[in-house]
C-alpha cells in the first residue's frame, strides 16, 4: 500500500474541504461575525499551518497559546 502524505485535492471539493486541506489567504471571521458580537472577535494566524497541521508538532504550543489568549479575553 503507498499512502501519500500529500493531499490531492479536486475543482469540485466542497468549500468545507478547501478550507481544511488548502493554505488560507483569507483570514476573515468565516462568517463567524453572524454568531458573536463583533467587538469580541480577534483573528490571529498561525503561519505556515493548515487546520489539521496546527495541531502537530511546534504548532500545537502554538495554537494552545493562541487558545488560552483567546479564554482569557486578552
Amino acid at each position: 500500500m503507498n499512502c501519500s502524505s500529500k493531499f490531492e485535492g479536486q475543482s469540485d471539493d466542497p468549500v468545507g474541504l478547501k478550507f481544511l486541506t488548502e493554505t488560507q489567504l483569507d483570514f476573515g471571521p468565516f462568517g463567524l461575525e453572524s454568531l458573536f458580537p463583533e467587538d469580541q472577535i480577534s483573528i490571529n494566524c498561525a503561519t505556515n499551518a493548515k487546520h489539521v497541521s496546527m495541531m502537530k508538532n511546534e504548532n500545537t504550543i502554538r495554537l494552545i497559546k493562541l487558545t488560552e489568549v483567546a479564554m482569557r479575553g486578552e
